[in-house]
């Protein structure tokens, strides 16, 4: 699905692919000027590099369409309703606090995360271990991560078994849910 993708758009094996994950502005936390000046630098500079620009569901797409200009032509746009394809299509994902970090690292994919603390409990995941993700305080800051060359599919793949496996996430968090609430629910009943 991923290569299918990248074929449809153009995309080469060589070249390193970032999935742009755009956010709605809607707090201090939401990066987007930090991470587009990235993304601008990275396209001036990286030969072998495109940027598949999503924009967020709520957002007119004409924002993106904005971005892609600035781009020139390093970006793509990745308006397609499903996200599975642009994940194993990407190699790193850029972003602030959208949930598609934490599908893209229990794929393997690497993450940048701009403008968070990995140490904030807030968080409530270990964002610091296991050299999931990069965290980008600056715009400068963003760039080389983003720029590293692309990684072999083995090592994706790997990297993913690790993080899943730390994670816990081995396919039954439904189930330990449920039996968390039946749980509880008996306690209840029993009280």
């Amino acid at each position: 699905m991923g290569r299918s993708w990248r074929t449809q758009h153009g995309v080469a094996d060589d070249e390193t692919l970032v999935l742009y994950a755009m956010q709605q502005k809607i707090g201090p936390h939401i990066c987007t000027e930090s991470i587009e000046a990235s993304l601008q630098t990275c396209a001036a500079r990286g030969r072998r590099f495109r940027i598949a620009v999503r924009p967020h569901p709520s957002q007119p797409h004409e924002v993106a369409r904005e971005l892609l200009k600035r781009l020139g032509g390093k970006g793509i746009m990745a308006a397609q309703p499903s996200l599975d394809p642009l994940l194993l299509a990407c190699d790193v994902v850029a972003t602030s606090t959208s949930t598609i970090s934490v599908e893209a690292a229990l794929l393997g994919r690497r993450v940048v995360l701009f403008g968070q603390d990995p140490h904030d409990p807030r968080h409530r995941l270990p964002l610091h271990r296991f050299g999931w993700a990069d965290f980008a305080t600056t715009p400068a800051s963003g760039v080389e991560p983003l720029l590293r060359p692309r990684d072999e599919e083995a090592t994706l793949q790997r990297r993913g078994e690790q993080i899943r496996a730390e994670w816990n996430c081995d396919g039954q968090a439904a189930q330990r849910i449920a039996e968390v609430v039946l749980d509880r629910a008996s306690r209840a009943a029993a009280a």
